[in-house]
C-alpha cells in the first residue's frame, strides 16, 4: 500500500495534486490511500470525490508513528511542511521508505518560514521531490524535479467565454492585491475569483462592480466551463496545479513568470508570461485577450491543451514517481 500523507483541512494546489496522483496510481494497479494526520471536524473537500473513485481515507486518531507501525505500508509519500517532517521522523525509526514532495515557492513568513528550514533540513531522511527547478535549487543536488499533472478533460471550454478567472489563496505571495486594479482597468469583462485567505476581507471591501467574489470551492469542474482566460498574478510559485488545469481544458493563462510558469506558459502561443511586477503589461495582455478573434482564441485554446497532454500528463510523469519510490526501498 503506497499512503499519501497531509495535513489538510482546506483545498488548494496540493490537496488536488495528492487527488491526481491518488487516481493515476490507482489506475496504474497501485493500492493507494490518502491518509490526513488529523480529522478537523469534518470530512475533508477532497474525501468525496475520492471515495468516488474507491480511493480509501485514513484520518488518524492517534500518532503517525502508531499508525505505520499498525499499517505498514510499502512506502509513504508525504505532502506539506508537517506531514513531511513526521512521515520522515517515523518512517526512519518504523523501517518505512519515505518520499516527500516540496511544493511551495514562496518562503514564508515567520512562523511558516521556521517550518520550512526544519522541512529543508530533514530532508535527507527521505528522498526529495520538488516540483519545480527553482524550488530544486533550494534544497540541493538531492532533489529530483517532478513537475505536477493533471488527468486531460474529454472536452475543451468554448472559445467564447468571457470571464476571467482566479483560483488560489487570497494572500500577498499569490498577488491577488492586483485583481482588483485589473478588474478596474477592465470595466467590460467579469472577474471571477475562486478562493479563501487572510487577505479576503480586504478584497471585498475594495471590489470593483465587475468582480464576482466566490469563496473556496472542492469542485472547481463546473466553474471552468465558464472561463475565458485564468489569471495567476503571483509574487511566488513553484508550479500552481491552477495552470495546468486551465490549460488542459484550453483556458490560455495569463501570469508573471515567476517559478517554472515558464515551462506551462509558451508566450503567445498559449497564454502569456509577463516579466515579474511588470503590472502594466499584464493588464495590457489581459486586454489583449478580450480583443483576440474567434480564430485566434481557437489556436490559443488548441495550444494550451496541447502543451498539457504533451508535458504534463499523468501518463508521462507517474512512472517517474514510482521510480522514485523504489529508489527510497519500496519494492512496488
Amino acid at each position: 500500500m503506497i499512503w499519501l500523507v497531509l495535513d489538510s483541512r482546506g483545498l488548494g494546489g496540493i490537496e488536488t495534486h495528492v487527488f491526481e496522483l491518488a487516481h493515476g496510481l490507482r489506475e496504474r494497479g497501485h493500492p493507494v490511500q490518502v491518509v490526513f494526520l488529523r480529522h478537523y471536524g469534518e470530512l475533508h473537500p477532497i474525501d468525496a470525490r475520492l471515495r468516488a473513485d474507491d480511493i480509501p481515507v485514513m484520518y488518524l486518531e492517534g500518532s503517525l508513528g502508531d499508525a505505520i507501525a499498525k499499517h505498514q505500508p510499502q512506502v509513504i509519500h508525504a505532502h506539506g511542511y508537517k506531514a513531511a517532517i513526521l512521515s520522515r521522523i517515523y518512517g526512519r525509526l518504523r523501517g518505512v521508505p519515505v518520499a516527500t514532495t516540496f511544493h511551495a515557492g514562496e518562503p514564508g513568513r515567520g512562523r511558516m518560514r521556521l517550518y520550512g528550514l526544519i522541512d529543508r533540513l530533514t530532508a535527507p531522511l527521505g528522498e526529495i521531490i520538488a516540483v519545480s527547478k527553482p524550488i530544486a535549487q533550494r534544497l540541493g543536488r538531492r532533489a529530483r524535479v517532478i513537475p505536477n499533472f493533471v488527468r486531460i478533460p474529454q472536452t475543451v471550454v468554448p472559445v467564447g467565454n468571457k470571464s476571467v478567472f482566479y483560483v488560489g489563496r487570497f494572500c500577498h505571495e499569490k498577488g491577488v492585491d492586483r485583481l482588483l486594479d485589473f478588474a478596474r482597468d477592465h470595466p467590460a469583462l467579469k472577474f471571477e475569483i475562486f478562493g479563501e485567505g487572510p487577505m479576503e476581507k480586504q478584497i471585498a471591501l475594495g471590489k470593483p462592480y465587475n468582480v464576482i467574489l466566490h469563496g473556496a470551492t472542492a469542485d472547481m469542474e463546473p466553474h471552468w466551463e465558464r472561463a475565458g482566460l485564468c489569471i495567476m498574478p503571483s509574487r511566488h510559485e513553484g508550479l500552481p496545479m491552477v495552470a495546468l488545469e486551465a490549460q488542459s481544458r484550453g483556458i490560455p493563462v495569463a501570469a508573471f513568470d515567476v517559478g517554472d510558469l515558464n515551462r506551462v506558459i509558451r508566450h503567445g502561443e498559449n497564454g502569456w508570461l509577463i516579466r515579474p511586477e511588470d503590472v502594466g503589461a499584464f493588464s495590457a495582455a489581459i486586454g489583449e485577450w478580450a480583443g483576440m478573434d474567434c480564430d485566434c482564441r481557437s489556436k490559443m485554446h488548441l495550444s494550451a491543451r496541447n502543451w498539457i497532454v504533451e508535458q504534463f500528463s499523468p501518463q508521462r510523469l507517474i512512472p517517474e514517481l514510482i521510480a522514485v519510490y523504489r529508489q527510497a526501498g519500496a519494492a512496488i
